[in-house]
Parts: structure tokens; sequence; C-alpha cells
């Protein structure tokens, strides 16, 4: 598991927020998940961090935001090694 805090906001009927949810399940990756489709306070929250789409994953202990679904940026900000076995 995990020792990082990640939050991650999604919005709902997003392929890109289904994809780094099951990424981040296979990973192990615990995480806070705020649907801003389902609680308009998140989307507040992200706007007033200068942030207007979804997915949105901050990583705090590494002090990263990533937009979308960028499995090496996400990699990197948890750090993740690649295996050879990761395309």
């Amino acid at each position: 598991m995990s020792q990082k805090t990640v939050v991650t906001y999604i919005s709902n009927n997003s392929l890109q927020c289904e994809e780094l949810l099951r990424q981040l399940d296979e990973w192990e990756i615990d995480y806070e998940l705020k649907n801003v489709s389902e609680e308009r306070s998140y989307l507040q929250e992200l706007q007033k961090a200068n942030v207007f789409g979804t997915p949105a994953t901050f990583v705090k202990k590494a002090n990263q935001v990533i937009l979308g679904f960028s499995k090496g940026e996400l990699r990197h900000a948890l750090g993740i090694h690649q295996t050879k076995y990761d395309y």
C-alpha cells in the first residue's frame, strides 16, 4: 500500500476517470475520491486550485498534480517503478 496522500477528483461518465481509478486500484494505492458530478463543493475546490477538468490527481507528498490519465506521470509521482511487463 502507498504511504502517499492521494486525492483524486473525477466526474461521471468519463472513460479517463474510470481508467485512472482502475490503475490506482491495480497498484493498490489508497486514495480519497471526490466526484465533482455528485458534489458541487468538490468542483469549487478544484477551481480554487486552478484546475478545470477531470480526472485530476493530487499527490501531496510529491507536491504534484496530474491532470488526465497519464500512467507515466502517476508512476513517477507515486514512486512506482516500471517493470518489463508494463506497457
